[in-house]
């Protein structure tokens, strides 16, 4: 009985120490190609949408020929899709990818362009942080993040009065600001071109949110076109600090010996 006692808890522990590990494992190439998360875009019906265990995502991907090309809650089909979302991070970083129809370079015949990034740390329903997606001028920066304080720092898609979801869409003022140099983002307009797939990757140092980020909290991401013809928004909790899970396995452990010292009373 002993023997199998000490078993269970060598398990645990070493279970503890495989969770620590996984908080520090993942790694972004941010080069807009998404093996390492799991993720294959394709053509409709042939994309590997589940991404790798301790990833989470949301997918909407549109089937062409569908609702007329609806969206929701526009138009466009495919090149207004915003298809699949995916967040995770580790004691450092925290990362993102997004795969979406909507080119780089705006949609073919329209001045529309793609949003920012909102991200919602305390869940209030406003994005305090954006991560800027494309190069817009000397104040807007590709991978750049910015923090903001009033919900008039977000400029507003086309379908605000229809659906508020559809935003914010991207940055036209804000508070702060984080400089990385721009190498934490790519929105690549290539490698998946042929089926229409285009990648934003990247990831921002958790450094960068001072004080507004906690390990193990849910958090909220958005991510749309200027237009707001569709959009996507994850929940997310982040990964908590290794400390805390090591806490969780003392904590198990002293139940065990609880049980133990329980049993042995007459």
């Amino acid at each position: 009985m002993m023997k199998n006692k000490l078993f269970l808890g060598g398990i645990i522990i070493a279970s503890l120490l495989c969770l620590t590990c996984t908080a520090h494992a993942f790694t972004v190439d941010v080069d807009g190609k998404l093996d390492e998360w799991g993720v294959i875009p394709g053509p409709w019906g042939d994309s590997t949408w589940t991404p790798k265990s301790g990833i989470t995502g949301i997918v909407d991907d549109y089937e062409p020929g569908t609702d007329g090309g609806y969206v929701s809650p526009g138009w466009g089909g495919q090149a207004f899709d915003v298809e699949a979302m995916y967040m995770t991070n580790d004691i450092d970083n925290l990362y993102f990818a997004i795969v979406t129809g909507f080119p780089q370079s705006g949609a073919p015949g329209y001045t529309y362009i793609p949003g920012d990034i909102g991200l919602d740390l305390d869940k209030n329903g406003f994005y305090e942080y954006g991560i800027c997606v494309k190069n817009r001028n000397s104040t807007f920066k590709k991978g750049n993040l910015y923090k903001v304080t009033s919900a008039s720092a977000w400029a507003n898609g086309l379908w605000t009065l229809k659906d508020p979801l559809s935003n914010p869409t991207y940055l036209n003022s804000f508070s702060g600001e984080q400089d990385f140099g721009g190498t934490n983002l790519t929105y690549n307009d290539d490698y998946y071109s042929a089926d229409n797939h285009w990648v934003i990757e990247g990831y921002i140092p958790v450094l960068a949110f001072g004080s507004d980020w906690e390990h193990g909290k849910e958090i909220g991401a958005h991510w749309t076109m200027s237009c707001g013809n569709n959009y996507l928004n994850l929940d997310y909790t982040t990964t908590p600090e290794p400390a805390t899970l090591s806490l969780l396995g003392l904590g198990i452990l002293g139940l065990m010996g609880f049980r133990k010292k329980k049993k042995g009373r007459v």
